[in-house]
Protein backbone atom coordinates (compact mmCIF):
# COMPACT_ATOMS: atom_id res chain seq x y z
CA UNK A 1 0.00 0.00 0.00
CA UNK A 2 1.26 3.66 -1.21
CA UNK A 3 1.50 5.86 2.04
CA UNK A 4 1.58 9.65 1.86
CA UNK A 5 3.22 11.60 5.16
CA UNK A 6 2.05 15.23 5.98
CA UNK A 7 4.88 17.16 7.68
CA UNK A 8 2.38 19.95 9.78
CA UNK A 9 -1.39 20.77 10.21
CA UNK A 10 -0.84 23.81 8.27
CA UNK A 11 -3.48 25.12 5.66
CA UNK A 12 -2.76 22.80 2.73
CA UNK A 13 -2.70 19.79 4.70
CA UNK A 14 -6.29 21.10 6.28
CA UNK A 15 -7.73 21.40 2.80
CA UNK A 16 -6.37 17.53 1.38
CA UNK A 17 -7.78 16.51 5.03
CA UNK A 18 -11.09 18.03 4.50
CA UNK A 19 -11.20 16.53 0.45
CA UNK A 20 -10.71 13.13 2.15
CA UNK A 21 -13.61 13.50 4.64
CA UNK A 22 -15.98 14.27 1.22
CA UNK A 23 -14.05 11.76 -0.92
CA UNK A 24 -12.37 9.38 0.81
CA UNK A 25 -8.99 7.50 -1.14
CA UNK A 26 -9.10 3.73 0.30
CA UNK A 27 -6.12 2.47 -1.48
CA UNK A 28 -3.52 4.58 -0.04
CA UNK A 29 -2.28 5.23 3.63
CA UNK A 30 -2.01 8.98 5.32
CA UNK A 31 -0.05 9.92 7.94
CA UNK A 32 -0.26 13.61 9.52
CA UNK A 33 2.73 14.44 11.69
CA UNK A 34 2.97 17.61 13.83
CA UNK A 35 4.24 18.71 17.05
CA UNK A 36 1.22 20.50 18.30
CA UNK A 37 -2.92 18.60 18.68
CA UNK A 38 -4.03 22.10 17.73
CA UNK A 39 -3.26 23.99 14.62
CA UNK A 40 -3.86 28.29 15.34
CA UNK A 41 -5.32 30.45 12.94
CA UNK A 42 -3.31 32.95 12.30
CA UNK A 43 -5.69 35.45 11.24
CA UNK A 44 -7.28 35.56 14.67
CA UNK A 45 -4.05 36.39 16.89
CA UNK A 46 -5.01 39.91 16.83
CA UNK A 47 -8.48 39.05 18.25
CA UNK A 48 -6.93 36.90 20.71
CA UNK A 49 -4.78 39.11 21.95
CA UNK A 50 -6.77 41.67 22.45
CA UNK A 51 -9.23 38.60 24.35
CA UNK A 52 -12.37 39.28 21.85
CA UNK A 53 -11.68 35.16 21.47
CA UNK A 54 -10.77 32.46 23.40
CA UNK A 55 -7.90 29.55 22.31
CA UNK A 56 -10.96 27.12 21.17
CA UNK A 57 -12.53 29.77 19.23
CA UNK A 58 -8.97 30.47 17.02
CA UNK A 59 -7.55 26.12 16.71
CA UNK A 60 -8.76 23.24 14.59
CA UNK A 61 -7.87 20.02 16.18
CA UNK A 62 -6.03 18.26 14.25
CA UNK A 63 -6.23 15.05 16.15
CA UNK A 64 -9.68 14.58 15.59
CA UNK A 65 -10.20 16.34 11.86
CA UNK A 66 -7.42 13.32 11.18
CA UNK A 67 -9.56 10.75 12.52
CA UNK A 68 -12.08 12.02 10.47
CA UNK A 69 -10.25 12.03 7.30
CA UNK A 70 -9.24 8.42 8.09
CA UNK A 71 -5.82 9.77 8.48
CA UNK A 72 -3.46 8.55 11.45
CA UNK A 73 -2.07 11.38 13.73
CA UNK A 74 1.56 11.50 15.12
CA UNK A 75 1.93 14.18 18.17
CA UNK A 76 5.62 14.21 17.26
CA UNK A 77 8.37 16.56 15.48
CA UNK A 78 10.32 15.56 12.30
CA UNK A 79 14.09 15.62 13.40
CA UNK A 80 16.08 13.71 10.80
CA UNK A 81 15.63 13.24 6.63
CA UNK A 82 16.15 10.45 4.83
CA UNK A 83 15.02 11.64 1.28
CA UNK A 84 17.46 8.39 -0.10
CA UNK A 85 15.22 5.94 1.94
CA UNK A 86 12.00 7.95 1.72
CA UNK A 87 11.78 7.98 5.72
CA UNK A 88 11.90 10.76 8.32
CA UNK A 89 12.62 10.10 12.08
CA UNK A 90 10.85 11.76 14.52
CA UNK A 91 11.89 13.57 17.88
CA UNK A 92 10.70 10.18 19.56
CA UNK A 93 12.43 8.19 17.70
CA UNK A 94 9.77 6.70 15.59
CA UNK A 95 11.03 5.86 11.64
CA UNK A 96 8.46 6.74 9.29
CA UNK A 97 8.89 5.47 5.27
CA UNK A 98 6.78 7.32 2.86
CA UNK A 99 6.33 7.25 -0.95
CA UNK A 100 5.18 10.42 -0.97
CA UNK A 101 5.86 13.59 1.60
CA UNK A 102 4.50 17.06 1.90
CA UNK A 103 5.61 19.73 4.13
CA UNK A 104 3.48 22.28 5.36
CA UNK A 105 4.73 23.44 8.57
CA UNK A 106 4.74 26.97 8.88
CA UNK A 107 8.07 29.21 10.27
CA UNK A 108 10.00 29.65 13.75
CA UNK A 109 11.35 32.01 14.91
CA UNK A 110 15.44 32.24 14.17
CA UNK A 111 17.60 32.07 17.08
CA UNK A 112 14.99 30.60 19.35
CA UNK A 113 17.63 28.52 20.71
CA UNK A 114 20.04 31.33 22.04
CA UNK A 115 20.06 30.77 26.16
CA UNK A 116 19.49 34.33 26.71
CA UNK A 117 16.48 34.32 24.17
CA UNK A 118 14.96 31.44 26.35
CA UNK A 119 15.04 33.37 29.37
CA UNK A 120 14.30 37.23 28.32
CA UNK A 121 12.00 36.45 25.65
CA UNK A 122 8.67 34.66 24.34
CA UNK A 123 8.40 33.66 20.50
CA UNK A 124 4.76 34.10 19.06
CA UNK A 125 6.63 31.20 15.96
CA UNK A 126 5.71 28.09 15.35
CA UNK A 127 2.06 28.86 15.87
CA UNK A 128 0.92 26.31 18.38
CA UNK A 129 2.88 28.43 21.33
CA UNK A 130 1.08 31.61 20.77
CA UNK A 131 -1.70 31.19 22.82
CA UNK A 132 0.67 30.64 26.17
CA UNK A 133 2.82 33.40 24.86
CA UNK A 134 0.41 35.93 24.79
CA UNK A 135 -0.94 35.43 27.72
CA UNK A 136 2.49 35.98 29.52
CA UNK A 137 3.42 39.26 26.90
CA UNK A 138 -0.20 40.68 27.96
CA UNK A 139 0.33 40.12 32.01
CA UNK A 140 4.23 41.40 31.77
CA UNK A 141 4.76 44.23 34.19
CA UNK A 142 6.57 46.16 31.15
CA UNK A 143 5.91 44.49 27.40
CA UNK A 144 8.05 44.89 24.68
CA UNK A 145 7.04 43.58 21.42
CA UNK A 146 10.05 43.36 18.58
CA UNK A 147 9.37 44.17 15.36
CA UNK A 148 7.00 46.89 14.13
CA UNK A 149 6.17 45.68 11.19
CA UNK A 150 2.17 45.07 10.33
CA UNK A 151 2.01 41.89 12.46
CA UNK A 152 3.91 43.83 15.23
CA UNK A 153 2.42 46.25 15.63
CA UNK A 154 -1.28 44.93 14.95
CA UNK A 155 -0.15 42.41 18.12
CA UNK A 156 1.12 45.65 19.91
CA UNK A 157 -2.06 47.60 19.33
CA UNK A 158 -4.35 44.12 20.47
CA UNK A 159 -2.12 43.61 23.58
CA UNK A 160 -2.38 47.60 24.69
CA UNK A 161 -6.11 47.39 24.38
CA UNK A 162 -6.48 44.37 25.99
CA UNK A 163 -4.48 46.16 29.28
CA UNK A 164 -6.21 49.28 28.94
CA UNK A 165 -9.51 46.82 29.88
CA UNK A 166 -7.62 45.28 32.72
CA UNK A 167 -6.76 48.35 34.01
CA UNK A 168 -3.49 47.77 33.33
CA UNK A 169 -1.22 51.50 33.00
CA UNK A 170 2.30 50.48 31.69
CA UNK A 171 2.05 51.09 27.85
CA UNK A 172 3.30 48.17 25.61
CA UNK A 173 6.91 49.30 23.94
CA UNK A 174 7.85 48.53 20.09
CA UNK A 175 11.13 48.16 19.32
CA UNK A 176 11.85 48.79 15.56
CA UNK A 177 14.55 49.76 13.02
CA UNK A 178 12.83 52.33 11.07
CA UNK A 179 13.46 52.04 7.26
CA UNK A 180 12.62 54.86 4.94
CA UNK A 181 11.40 54.19 1.26
CA UNK A 182 14.01 56.23 -0.03
CA UNK A 183 16.79 54.14 1.56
Amino acid sequence: MKRILLVGGGHVHLYFMKQLINDPIKSIEIFLVSPSTYHYYSGMFSGFAEGLYHAEEIRINLEKISERANVRFIRDSIIKLAPNENSLTTKNGELIKYDVVSFDIGSETLGNDHPDFQTHARFIKPNHRFTQTIEAVRSASKPVIVGGGAAGSEISLAIQAWRNKQGLETPVSIITRFKSIRE
